[in-house]
This record gives C-alpha cells, sequence and structure tokens, in this order.
C-alpha cells in the first residue's frame, strides 16, 4: 500500500470558489481502481491549509491516477489558486 499526505494552501479569498474543485476531485479519484481512501482535511487554526490523505493498493495504481487526464484538469483548476506548490509525501507500509 502507498499513502500520500499533500498539503495545499489555498488563497483566502479563493477558499469557496475552490471547495466545489475538491469536492469533484474527491468524488472521481475515488472511483479510480486501486484507491483505497481519499480524503481533505481543513487545518482547524489555518482554514485555508487542505490536507489530502490518499490510501493507494499499490505504486501502479498511484502511477494511473496521477497521469489521467482528468485528474490534471481538476488539479489544473485548484492548482492556480494555491498560494505555494503543493507539498507532497509519499510513504509505504513499515509494518
Amino acid at each position: 500500500m502507498i499513502v500520500l499526505i499533500c498539503e495545499d494552501v489555498v488563497k483566502r479569498e479563493k477558499l469557496e470558489e475552490v471547495r466545489e474543485y475538491y469536492r469533484e476531485l474527491v468524488e472521481y479519484t475515488r472511483k479510480q481502481p486501486g484507491c483505497l481512501a481519499y480524503d481533505v482535511y481543513q487545518d482547524e487554526e489555518r482554514d485555508n491549509v487542505l490536507i489530502f490523505v490518499e490510501k493507494w493498493a499499490d505504486a501502479s495504481c498511484l502511477d494511473d491516477h496521477l497521469k489521467d487526464n482528468v485528474y490534471i484538469e481538476m488539479f489544473a483548476k485548484i492548482e492556480k489558486h494555491l498560494t505555494e506548490e503543493e507539498k507532497v509525501r509519499r510513504y509505504g507500509e513499515f509494518v
């Protein structure tokens, strides 16, 4: 299993606008082969900081997702409203 933890910092004035983009992205991604979990959380202290927790069956499923044209188009809508580049950390099972 592969786990991704991603952090997006959204421009405050665009937070409500991008909320629908995130909903669409979550709904679409959860249906992808090998997606075990795909959730977005909002920081309780900095409301424009969003954390993705993604779980994938294996690296090939994740790689297919990242190359998916629909995903690429959806994320492009979000990316232009970020204040900085998305931070991504990738983890494999330990125990």
